[in-house]
């Protein structure tokens, strides 16, 4: 029987109001890293998640479901919460025993009343979290708007890592707005992409983008915040290693835009558990 390392395990809640895309994007985590071979669907009834003959006939998860996903020699151990409230016992216990949290929220609705209910256990249990602002390609889906409700309605301390390229029918991609890298991709639902320069147009808001994330990140380093106050040059790696400590210190929560139907940012924020959870 082979040894587990704690350092490389990954305990992570999905946690949001109904209908914003956890099960969705479970699914998508798994078809990723070939643990199933096409995506369900909830209108399908066919989803890993929702197994029960109850959560098929009614398309909503009812109790919590875990998933053991592998990724980069990682084992990320997922929990799929319902996001109704008639639940809101199985969202908490999987808030108390996950080691940390990925937050949706609709593009389309921003934060609902139950975003702000199962935050209350992220506060209540200091959980590290993720803010994914899901389906991005849907009509009437805005980034800004969403998280700006988030940084209003739930924590200021909500900075974006990736921001869009496009929204609605045109939303492609997302830029890394730390290591100034594109990733555009296909909208066909497979986990590939391409790896680019950021787009011309979008060269400012990344720049302001990425000096807001700097300003928040080095909080959670002393020597640091004093380096960048004193206007040093900090190379990205190190920015990368403050990074993972502020999350970890809940001293920022990265926000990343993506569609789980589309497969678009999943596999940016896969790599964002593993980095820095």
């Amino acid at each position: 029987m082979g040894t587990r390392k704690p350092e490389d395990s990954r305990s992570i809640a999905l946690i949001s109001h109904g209908g914003a895309g956890k099960t969705s994007l479970n699914e998508t985590f798994m078809f990723n890293t070939g643990l199933v071979s096409r995506m369900g669907k909830i209108e399908d009834k066919n989803t890993a998640s929702d197994f029960d003959s109850e959560e098929q006939k009614r398309g909503i998860s009812i109790s919590t479901s875990l998933a053991t996903v592998p990724y980069r020699n990682k084992t990320l151990f997922v929990l799929d919460t319902p996001g109704f409230a008639d639940f809101v016992g199985e969202q908490r216990s999987a808030m108390r025993v996950a080691d940390g949290a990925v937050v949706l929220v609709n593009a389309t609705a921003g934060v609902e009343v139950q975003t702000q209910s199962v935050w209350a256990f992220a506060e209540t249990f200091e959980t590290p979290a993720i803010f994914f602002i899901s389906k991005l390609d849907k009509e009437h889906a805005n980034f800004d708007s969403a998280l700006k409700d988030i940084q209003e309605n739930i924590t200021e301390k909500a900075v974006p890592l990736f921001i869009p390229i496009g929204s609605e029918v045109n939303f492609k991609g997302l830029v890394n707005v730390l290591t100034g890298r594109a990733y555009t991709y296909k909208g066909d639902g497979s986990k590939d992409f391409k790896e680019e320069d950021v787009p011309a147009d979008m060269a400012d808001a990344v720049s302001a983008a990425r000096e807001t994330l700097i300003e928040r990140a080095v909080e959670a380093d002393d020597d640091m915040m004093m380096r960048y106050l004193d206007g040093e040059e900090i190379t990205t790696d190190e920015l990368l290693a403050v990074l993972r400590k502020a999350v970890c210190s809940r001293v920022i929560f990265p926000v990343i835009p993506g569609s789980t139907t589309a497969n678009i940012g999943v596999m940016q924020l896969m790599d964002m558990i593993v980095d820095y959870m």
